[in-house]
């Protein structure tokens, strides 16, 4: 925590580079500690917390290390602190807390409405899909993190068409990613949470629609990023924030608080989600940026949608032939839906000098 005014410098000059290799290295040195301190000692749990800490501090403290390196114009003095932009900085961090809150909240109370509803087994079936579905967050949430200090330095520069192609482009390609891999637990999430928990584990229900329920929400989170670097997101947070719940109250009048299914638990998540999230929050982002909603959904989502069926259909072969018995057929159907998406990614998705430059090293040439 202490090392966060670090970490947001390092980011507010764009050195994503040193950030992510700071933050990866001090992830794999926790993880070497971790399992030195399991299997050569006998500290247990103990021994993990003491790792981590280890690996936290030093590599937290690389980052001021970073931090004095790059960038020159900072200096480290307690008289340049002023109750004004203590009161900025404290304000701006609220609203972001606001508009990220929400869904942690909800999620709780939903686990905790299991556990007095059906009882602790339940929740730990309702969170194993959960748990898959969260790796995939997590990587859309790295990739937005970036947008909000580069949208700050659009609209100092006064670039307002820059924001507006940065936020489609960026919308388009964080669907490109979440629609292959929701896809895929979509199809085949029963069947990683069989091998992965046991068949207990595998309800197929519940994993498609966690998978499905999350798409619209996970593949715009550009659009809160976008609205935090142009500091637009106080009242949309205090909105989102008080109808997520208001959705869930109405939707508990409908479920009751007795006999709950785990898909129950399920919808009462993904659709206040998908209408806070996945609906009002882009069309508030468009209203901001001057942005036509046509525009939006036919180069953001329609374009990445396109390019996807294959994968689906072919993914959907493949899970027809394993349904069969026919795991060869299985893993062809499987391979070729990898294949033929990475092309249509590579000829649709990557900047013209980017193909050209990769093409060029096969000898080949760019359509």
């Amino acid at each position: 925590m202490a090392s966060g005014s670090a970490s947001g410098l390092l980011t507010g000059y764009h050195r994503w580079d040193i950030h992510n290799a700071l933050h990866a290295g001090d992830s794999v040195l926790s993880i070497i500690l971790m399992v030195l301190a399991l299997y050569l000692t006998e500290l247990s749990v103990a021994g993990m917390a003491i790792g981590y800490l280890i690996s936290t501090v030093i590599f937290q403290s690389l980052r001021f290390v970073f931090v004095n390196k790059v960038c020159k114009e900072f200096k480290f003095n307690l008289k340049m602190a002023n109750w004004k932009t203590t009161k900025m900085l404290l304000k701006f961090g609220i609203k972001s807390m606001l508009s990220n809150i929400p869904p942690i909240i909800l999620l709780q109370t939903i686990s905790v409405m299991l556990v007095s509803s059906i009882g602790p087994a339940a929740l730990a079936i309702f969170a194993r899909p959960m748990a898959l579905t969260k790796q995939i967050k997590t990587f859309m949430t790295k990739f937005t993190l970036m947008l909000t200090p580069t949208t700050g330095s659009m609209q100092g520069a006064g670039d307002a068409q820059a924001i507006q192609a940065l936020f489609i482009n960026t919308t388009k390609l964080s669907f490109a990613f979440a629609l292959p891999t929701l896809g895929l637990l979509f199809i085949y999430g029963d069947v990683v949470l069989h091998y992965w928990m046991g068949a207990e584990y595998a309800l197929w229900p519940l994993v498609m629609i966690l998978a499905i329920g999350q798409l619209l929400p996970m593949g715009q989170d550009t659009s809160i990023r976008i609205l935090m670097g142009m500091n637009q997101h106080g009242r949309i947070s205090i909105f989102a924030f008080v109808t997520i719940f208001v959705l869930f109250g109405i939707g508990l009048l409908f479920t009751g608080l007795e006999q709950w299914e785990l898909t129950t638990a399920a919808l009462l998540f993904v659709i206040p989600m998908n209408i806070v999230y996945g609906i009002i929050v882009p069309i508030y982002a468009c209203n901001e940026l001057k942005l036509s909603l046509k525009t939006y959904i036919f180069n953001s989502l329609l374009k990445p949608f396109l390019y996807i069926i294959p994968f689906y259909t072919l993914l959907s072969l493949s899970r027809n032939e394993y349904n069969q018995g026919e795991w060869l057929n299985a893993w062809l159907f499987f391979g070729c839906a990898g294949i033929v998406t990475l092309t249509i990614y590579f000829y649709y998705l990557v900047p013209i000098q980017l193909r050209k430059k990769c093409l060029s090293r096969f000898k080949l040439q760019s359509p």
